[in-house]
């Protein structure tokens, strides 16, 4: 007796019978022309974003119904159409089951089209519905060009939006995304869906001496009409009771409700010396403008030319406080304690004249966390600004990544994704998304919003490099990486942005000549890469290997005395020690390393000194050290993957062990 079950073979044939397979293929083809119609379509009709994605959940439901109703449902040559009688064993199992059958198929469908939307479109699902007390302000247009005139427009219209960005019943769109349509041909109704708003905000100005001129209307997209526009005739020196009128008549436009403390904020005057307003505004455009060193530079020189004009210009301190801070924040800016001191003393200044404002708080909060690392003092501070100013972008992307700083991973990301949702055009929130999803190593979600920041600004490097990555450390795609940042030198206007991923990428392409390149371009940029060394170590030229790590060390020695508390310089001089074989010094670094910014201080950035300190044992033949380390990062939200594991040429030496290779085959990303 066969123990092998009829049913199988029987059910094939009755599905091809039924001809549920060739309904299969032709609702594929159909399905499939459908969608390439929409993409190709649907931006010259100016339909939203969100309903090429709807019609493919509607697609995806559909096809199980269609299957079924092929199985239920047969025509006859008469034309009739009738339940199948021949097989009636078969026939009463689906006749008894029809009912759960057709649900349970539908149901799968919606499923699988919400996962594959979900996947493909994270973003998009969360965006059909448009908050109708959503308002896009559009740069102003000078009427007549000039850089004093320019600059003037671009203040009014930052004064503008942050104004409106204090009213919590309203969303705005940030700066960034708004700059976009400088100059555009675009029409209004375009630039309300690509920005997700029902309102577009429209304004011209004119300064002429001590005269001004505003122009501003608010347009519904919805019916095109204008619901409030206004002309202003009057001396400069009306210029903020202007702007506090615009942002309370836009308010009553939309029907948002204004709080006493909102309208006290709206109504403040920053300061009576209109020529030390004049530097702010110049300040906030090299701020806005030039998003490096000089252009940060040239911004606390206008804040503080603005204070010498006004010694009590508290919102000038605080810019400048700022500016200091993050120049202070980046270890290749100016990472000295004179800057540090800038900072912190402007910071007094400014909480001396307004403790409460919530721009001091923001100052007072990057202070804390660029200068101190006080990632805690640095959140409450942030959270207390944010509830002035509800619509900053800029303090909600801050206060997203210091929640994933200190693990609170479901807020971080509601913040992140709010960033978004204020700035849908700026390619850095779209990139922080990507970041945060590679680092909880859901590699098609990283995919998504590194491709989204690429689509928002091509011309910008980060995306690209984290998105090779990405297909590096997730996929294990050497080829897609090369390929891409092929794409990408052709597109990026700051190429020095893709240098360390096209390092890693050919380095795990074993082609260390093209390495090597790479490695030196990117040293002219960053004087403390240890890359160089690391490339002449792979191609076995140890003599150039050695003397570029001596040069390393007295680097990072000098670095280390300076700043004994900074982690990353003993992190750095640990893998110089390993390289120049000094074992045990290269061990104690590491390990400071490690200690000073554990991961409970910090759940971003900690994992990096303990990946630094896997290298330091690998180096100095400590495996089961370094295995010990690589477990605990496989176990935890990391950067490290199998895919890593895999390609590395710095995990060579491990190769051979047992417990390195199936550990490399049990992870499953």
């Amino acid at each position: 007796m066969s123990d092998k079950s009829p049913f199988v073979p029987t059910f094939i044939s009755e599905l091809k019978r039924r001809k549920v397979f060739r309904v299969a293929g032709v609702y594929a083809i159909v399905a499939w022309l459908i969608i390439q119609i929409g993409e190709t379509t649907f931006d010259a009709l100016n339909l939203p974003s969100w309903a090429l994605t709807f019609i493919i959940i509607l697609l995806f439901t559909g096809f199980p119904i269609a299957i079924i109703f092929a199985w239920i449902f047969d025509k006859t040559p008469e034309g009739k159409i009738q339940l199948e009688k021949q097989d009636q064993n078969l026939r009463s199992v689906i006749k008894k089951k029809r009912t759960w059958f057709a649900l349970g198929g539908i149901t799968v469908g919606l499923i699988v089209g919400v996962i594959f939307a979900r996947v493909y479109y994270p973003a998009t699902l969360d965006n059909v519905g448009i908050n109708d007390k959503s308002v896009a302000v559009l740069p102003f247009t000078p009427f007549t060009i000039s850089e004093e005139n320019q600059s003037f427009a671009d203040g009014v219209h930052d004064d503008i939006l942050n104004q409106l960005s204090k009213i919590k019943d309203i969303k705005v769109i940030s700066r960034t995304s708004v700059m976009e349509y400088k100059n555009t041909t675009k029409k209004i109704r375009t630039i309300a869906q690509e920005l997700n708003v029902q309102h577009v905000l429209e304004g011209s100005v004119r300064r002429a001496g001590n005269q001004i001129r505003i122009v501003a209307q608010l347009i519904n997209v919805n019916t095109d009409n204008h619901i409030w526009s206004e002309t202003y005739d009057r001396e400069y020196a009306d210029i903020f009771a202007i702007q506090s009128d615009v942002a309370k008549k836009i308010a009553a436009a939309l029907k948002a409700t204004l709080t006493p403390e909102e309208i006290d904020y709206i109504d403040e005057i920053p300061t009576d010396n209109l020529e030390a307003y004049d530097y702010f505004l110049k300040g906030k455009h090299f701020w806005n403008t030039y998003m490096n060193k000089a252009g940060n530079q040239r911004a606390v020189d206008m804040f503080t030319k603005a204070i010498e004009l006004d010694p009590d210009f508290a919102l000038a301190y605080t810019w400048a406080s700022i500016t200091h801070s993050a120049l202070y924040s980046r270890v290749y800016w100016d990472h000295s304690q004179e800057r540090k001191d800038l900072a912190k003393s402007t910071l007094e200044q400014a909480i001396t004249l307004d403790p409460d404002h919530p721009r001091v708080h923001l100052a007072k909060g990057a202070y804390q966390y660029a200068c101190l690392y006080d990632l805690k003092s640095a959140l409450r501070e942030l959270k207390i600004a944010l509830k002035g100013e509800p619509n900053n972008y800029e303090l909600t992307r801050l206060v997203g990544f210091l929640n994933l700083r200190l693990g609170n991973l479901e807020q971080g990301e509601e913040a992140l994704l709010k960033a978004v949702e204020l700035d849908p055009l700026n390619s850095f929130a779209a990139w922080d998304l990507g970041d945060f999803h590679r680092r909880q190593r859901q590699f098609q979600k990283a995919d998504y919003y590194y491709k989204l920041g690429v689509q928002t600004d091509p011309e910008q490097a980060n995306n690209y490099s984290s998105m090779a990555f990405n297909y590096l450390h997730g996929f294990g795609d050497i080829e897609k990486a090369q390929s891409l940042l092929k794409e990408a030198e052709l597109n990026v206007k700051d190429p020095e942005g893709l240098l360390i991923a096209q390092y890693w990428t050919e380095k795990y392409a074993r082609d260390y000549s093209k390495a090597l390149s790479y490695a030196k371009d990117y040293k002219e940029f960053y004087s403390g890469s240890l890359l160089l060394g690391e490339a002449y170590h792979f191609l076995g030229k140890e003599e150039l290997a050695q003397a570029e790590l001596e040069s390393m060390r007295i680097y990072y020695e000098e670095k280390v005395v300076k700043e004994p508390e900074h982690p990353t310089f003993h992190s750095m001089l640990g893998i110089v020690y390993a390289y120049l074989g000094l074992k045990e010094k290269a061990i104690v670094e590491g390990q400071k390393a490690v200690e000073l910014l554990p991961i409970a201080k910090n759940h971003l950035d900690g994992p990096y000194c303990i990946y630094d300190l896997v290298i330091i044992y690998i180096l100095t033949g400590e495996y089961e050290l370094a295995i010990d380390n690589i477990e605990y990062l496989l176990s935890i939200p990391s950067s490290m993957t199998k895919w890593e594991l895999r390609l590395d040429p710095i995990y060579d030496p491990l190769r051979e062990n047992p417990r390195f290779q199936k550990l490399i085959d049990s992870v499953s990303s």
